[in-house]
Order: C-alpha cells, then structure tokens, then sequence
C-alpha cells in the first residue's frame, strides 16, 4: 500500500478526527441528513428495489436464525477457536456445514478459484454461497449483478489500479449497489458507492440542489478507491476497512476499543460486537467475490455480461440547458440524463464556468460538429452563490426579477428556502441594481465598544437565523454578540433587525451581506435623535406640551390625533392618571398642530440636531470614519457586488479546525456608560 498521504489538502488524521468528534457516542454510522445542504424542504426518495429485496432476505436469513457454529457468545470456546483461524493464501474450504439438524454437502467448494481479497471460511460466508447457489432470491440478485459487472467493470478496475487497490474490491460497488448508479438505501446513502453525504463531500463529491456526485460512477468510484486506501493505512487489513467503510470509523473503532480486539471475525459475531448489517458484510463481499471467479460452480455458466458503457466528456458551460446539449449530440433528453444521472436538474449546474458532461462515444463526433450551431443567441444564466443574511427576495431584487421566475429559472419548489452557499442562476440579461434601495438605521446601545485588530461592521437578521448561527459564522461569542445589541440571552432574532458586530480584521466577508458603519445610520437607542427620526417617519414631531388646568387626557388624545394609551405609553403612567397643571408631557404631533401650539407658547420642541451630538456611538476617540453627528447625511452607498459567485476550487477541502482549539480573542475593554 502507498504511504499515508494528504487527501484533498487534508491529512487522513485530520480527516478522521473530525468525524470521530462529530460522531453519536453510541452511534454506529455517519449521522448527516440532506437538512445539512444549503436547500430545505427536499424530500427523499426511497431505497432501490435491490437493495430492499436484499435486505429483507437477510433479515429473514440471519437476524432470527438458530445459532451456527461460532455464534453463542465471547466465552464460547468455540467461537475463539473459529474465530482465531487465520486466513491464508489457499485455506482450506470445510466438507460440510450443519444447518437445522442436517448436514449439507460443501464439496464443491474445493478447487474454487479465491480472489485477490482474504477468504476466511467463516458460517456467513458459507451461507452467503448457499443462498447466491441455491436459493431463488439470491440467484436472481447474483445474476443481475454479474450480468451488470462488465458495464462498468473496466472503469472501476482502472481507478482501483490508480490507486494501486485490489482489482476485487470491485465487489463492495457490487454489494453496496448491485453495480446501480442510481440505488439509494433507507440510510441515504446514494450511488454506486453508496456514499452517505459526509464522507461524500470530505472525499471531494459534490452533494446539492443542482447535481449529487454520489451518482457519478467515476468520480463516487474515484472518491471511493481514496477512501478504502486510507482506511487500509489506518486498520491494516481489508476485513476492518470493509467494515469502517459500512460503519463508519468511529463506530467501529469504539468496537475494537471495547473488545480489545482488532479481529473483524470475532468482532462480528461478539454479542453487540457490531451492528447486523455490518456483521454479515464482509462475509457478503467474500461471497460475492468467489461467485463471480467461478460463475460455472454456482450454476451460471450460460452467464452474459451487459456490453461495457463506452462514453465521452464534453465541457459544456455552466447554466447550458440539458436539451439543447441531447440536441447538438443527436440523441434523446432521456438518453442523455441516463448516462448523467448525477445531473439532477435540466441544466447545467452553476459553480464553475464548464462542466463534464456525459455522451454516448459514438455521439461525441456529432456534438463537436454541432455544437456552436446549436447554442442560443441569448446570453446564458449567471451563477451567483447566496451570502450569508441574503434571501431569494434579495437576489431577485438585484436581478430585476420576480422571485417565481427566479424560483422557475433555479427549479426551486415553493417552499424550498436557501441560505448562505447555496448556487443561483439569474438570467443572462439581469441588470441589478446597483445601490441600497433604502437607508438602514441601526438603533445602537448607549455604550462604547474599544478594540484592537477588529472592524465594526452591521448585518440584517433573515428569517432563519439564530443568534448561536449569527455568532459561529462572524466568530463572536453570544455574550459579546447580546453586549453589543442589547440582546436577552435565550430569546429569538426577527428577521429585519440590524445587527452590530465587532469582527477580526481577517475574517472573510465575502459571503455575507454586511454594510459598513459609512452606510448605516446610527441613533442611539433612546436619544433625542433616535425619537426623532422614528416620529419623522410619521409625519410627526416629538415636543413636550405644557398641561393646562382644564386639560384631561382624553381631550388631549383627542386633540393630537393620540390614544389615550400611547399618551400615557410614551409618558410611562396610568392611563387613569388625572393630569396636574403646569406638568410637561411628552407628545407626538403632526407638524401643523406643532407650529400653532409653538406659537401659543404651550409647547417646546425636543432634540437638535447640533445639541445632539454627545448622542453619538463612537469606537474611539481616533475613528474618523462614523458621523459625528446623529442624523447626518450618510455617504453614498456602496455598489453591491455583481451576481457571480466567489472563486472557489471544485471539489476543495478545508481542514477542520482542531478539536477544541479556540481562537484567541482580543480582549475588549470596558463598556462605559456615557456621561449624560
């Protein structure tokens, strides 16, 4: 085996020790969900027919099955001295095999042609040959899967030769699928391979919307060749990497742990030594590998094998519809997405400028004849990826589009929501707009916030986010995030609030909708200027009324077109107080009734523009870059960025961070209330 190697830019142990951290402590496979995608509310289809026929005939086989020969248990010394046989380059088969009170004929086990993966004559791998030679349902499975081997054979060989493998381990893509590219369990795993969408994505696959690499036979067999070459460095033989491969690492690494053994035989027949599936696994692989060396002692002489699918990658570019691609080939939209079910909508996906796609070899020469005869004149799509904060009414607004025909454009359900990475085409022709379609006033706390090596920047709260999601993706603490804010611990964002953040300078805000302190305007939270500018939203102004001895708070609500309750809101009292001559009362007035009590002298006005500059929220006394006063016209707004995506590497891995590691905050200094 090659020596252990970087994977993607990430070491294997770097790679194991994220999953081995975000593993259950008693969960024995990978725990990831399609909720993990940058798209929600879309729904799963079922397992494949193979699949489930397989699985229910070995729930029926094995699950409730009386005890074969080394399966009572750890102490049983039987089941140690089967267990501890060593497999060897020819073992030996065994004659015969006990079953129900009868003993059955294994004679034509002798002389078998054994594959290049150990043999270890173990029960289950005997029953799994009885059941591929003899029972109905298993025929059939067997049958269909080495009539299908050759479709593929020679592409998964050559990868697996790359990678200096096996050429057998051909047969996990035989018993994890059937050699189907498009079998997809009831644990979710998808594909040949039957990736699950963690190790998917760690091993390079593209997992989302537009297209589900796990459904590419040769990049999920490339992926897959990675993956089994790794965990043979990390366990040193095939029989536990088989078993990481079904399991996932963590699992059966507590497994090993527990029983102090790293023996995949005893293991698996060790009460809680390893879950069912896994159990009977490698035997199923074992099996299935000595089958298909010697199809004529299982009864499939007269085999044929499905002719090997020859195809050709043409790039097309990114946003190309399916239908116009099948039409410069010269063959059918069917045909076409047949040979790329990774392609699970009918364009090209957006990500990168060209794509491989698939075609028929003897359609290769047709396509390159055809093709700059074939495209539209219009421009194509352009791919924009969804920031952090932003929304499809965003993106649609930009776009100079309806959100539906942004939905129809991207084939988006309508209750499918997107969030910060998901991949958007808008139409080719889209003139966004290039300003803020309004002003955004944050409401600021009465505090100052010092640091060293940090920007304050605002951002918009969306519908979906938390405060925890806020803070993990701008790296804060919630503590520091609720400071700022005025946030209570516990309670929920709403979409609309404008949130201030302190931010390192490093931090990438490339993929969030953030605005500078320039583009915002600041009020501090119960300031002249704050009041202010909310009542001129109105119509109104904020004056202090002087009581007069016959007035009563109903004729006053009366008079300035105010409640009694928000008289007595804004004033903080009883709404039954009885009001005192001479007192000063805070009420809200539209601007007319305003000039005449002003002139009756019954009134004075509240705020100033210049009186209010001491209101103003400031990071130091050496930033220049904020207004120095509230209410002060804001600078242009920035153009917003065009909508294309940032530049990024298909199929690019970063390194987890390491476990545990925080990153070393400046510490701030003091909040200090403002002298009044």
């Amino acid at each position: 085996m090659p020596n252990p190697r970087p994977i993607l830019g990430v070491t294997f142990a770097a790679l194991l020790a994220s999953i081995v951290a975000s593993a259950r402590a008693e969960e024995a496979t990978y725990t990831t969900t399609w909720s993990q995608e940058a798209l929600a509310g879309v729904e799963q289809p079922p397992e494949s027919a193979e699949l489930r026929a397989l699985r229910l005939a070995e729930e029926e086989l094995f699950a409730q099955k009386a005890k074969l020969p080394g399966t009572a248990g750890e102490s049983d010394p039987e089941v140690r001295a089967q267990a501890e046989v060593a497999a060897s380059e020819g073992p030996e088969p065994p004659r015969e095999l006990e079953r129900d009170g009868r003993k059955v004929d294994l004679s034509f086990l002798k002389g078998l042609k054994l594959p290049s993966i150990p043999v270890r004559w173990d029960p289950r791998v005997v029953e799994y040959l009885l059941f591929f030679k003899e029972d109905a349902r298993g025929r059939e499975l067997a049958l269909g899967w080495l009539k299908r081997q050759e479709r593929y054979g020679p592409m998964i060989r050559a990868v697996l030769a790359q990678h200096s493998l096996p050429p057998d381990l051909q047969y996990v893509a035989m018993i994890e699928s059937g050699y189907d590219p498009e079998a997809r369990s009831n644990a979710d795993a998808f594909g040949m391979w039957q990736f699950l969408q963690q190790p998917a994505e760690y091993y390079g696959l593209r997992v989302d919307h537009w297209v589900d690499e796990r459904l590419d036979p040769e990049r999920a067999t490339a992926a897959a060749a990675r993956f089994m070459a790794d965990l043979y460095e990390r366990f040193g033989c095939w029989e536990l990497s088989f078993a990481a491969y079904n399991m996932g690492y963590g699992g059966l690494l507590r497994a090993i742990r527990k029983y102090n053994s790293n023996d995949y035989w005893l293991l698996s027949h060790l009460e809680a030594g390893l879950p069912f599936e896994t159990s009977l696994y490698v035997a199923k692989i074992t099996a299935m590998a000595i089958v298909a060396h010697n199809p004529a002692a299982f009864g499939f002489e007269k085999l044929q094998h499905e002719p090997t699918l020859k195809l050709a990658k043409v790039d097309v570019q990114a946003g190309t519809s399916l239908k116009q691609i099948a039409s410069a080939a010269g063959i059918g939209l069917e045909q076409l997405q047949a040979v790329n079910p990774h392609l699970k909508r009918t364009r090209i996906p957006p990500g990168e400028p060209t794509v491989h796609v698939y075609l028929p070899r003897e359609a290769r020469v047709t396509f390159a004849q055809s093709w700059s005869l074939q495209r539209d004149d219009g421009k194509p799509p352009l791919a924009h990826v969804v920031r952090f904060g932003e929304t499809l009414d965003d993106v649609a607004r930009r776009a100079g589009i309806s959100v539906q025909k942004l939905r129809e454009l991207n084939e988006l359900p309508a209750d499918a929501r997107v969030s910060q990475g998901f991949s958007l085409f808008v139409p080719g022709d889209a003139k966004p707009t290039s300003d803020l379609v309004e002003a955004l006033v944050a409401s600021v706390p009465d505090k100052q916030f010092q640091y060293e090596g940090r920007r304050r920047i605002f951002y918009r709260v969306g519908p979906q986010d938390t405060p925890s999601s806020v803070a993990r993706f701008f790296d804060v603490t919630l503590d520091e995030l609720n400071s700022w804010n005025h946030l209570a611990e516990g309670a929920a964002l709403h979409g609309g609030m404008l949130l201030q953040l302190f931010v390192v300078e490093e931090l990438d805000l490339s993929r969030a909708v953030v605005y500078r302190p320039e583009e915002v305007r600041m009020l501090t939270i119960g300031s002249d200027a704050f009041f202010d500018y909310h009542e001129a939203q109105r119509g109104r102004a904020r004056v202090r009324y002087r009581v007069q001895p016959s007035d009563t708070l109903s004729e006053l609500a009366e008079r300035f077109e105010l409640s009694v309750g928000s008289i007595a809101r804004i004033n903080q009292f009883p709404s039954q107080r009885e009001l005192k001559a001479g007192e000063w009362l805070t009420v809200y007035l539209g601007a007319s009734e305003a000039d005449k009590l002003a002139a009756l002298g019954l009134i004075e006005r509240i705020g100033d523009a210049q009186a209010s500059a001491s209101d103003t929220t400031r990071m130091s006394d050496e930033e220049d870059e904020l207004p120095e006063v509230e209410g002060e016209p804001l600078v242009a707004p920035r153009k917003e960025a065009p909508l294309t995506p940032p530049k990024k590497t298909r199929g690019a891995i970063t390194s987890p961070d390491e476990p545990g590691k925080k990153r070393v905050r400046a510490a701030p200094r003091p909040a200090t209330k403002k002298a009044p």
